[in-house]
């Protein structure tokens, strides 16, 4: 498995970047974890574009983005 760098920072400015004009990306699935932690696949729904982030109460972590994917509408509630 490759090494690459995970990006963190509070949680109100992580989501405030995802949300600017300049990336334009919307939350569209979150999941919480075992562990009481959330993940969060954030998209643009012009380019496409999507940020996967974990984030806690106070800290929020890049785990990966692209620039294509495509949502299969789905819900997992049980």
């Amino acid at each position: 498995m490759a090494q690459k760098p995970v990006l963190c920072g509070p949680v109100e400015i992580v989501f405030r970047s995802l949300a600017s004009k300049e990336i334009n990306e919307k939350p569209n699935w979150v999941g919480t974890l075992e562990n009481g932690s959330n993940i969060a696949v954030f998209s643009n729904s012009t380019t496409s574009a999507f940020t996967v982030i974990q984030f806690g109460e106070h800290m929020a972590c890049v785990l990966g983005l692209g620039e294509t994917g495509e949502f299969f509408r789905q819900n997992l509630r049980k």
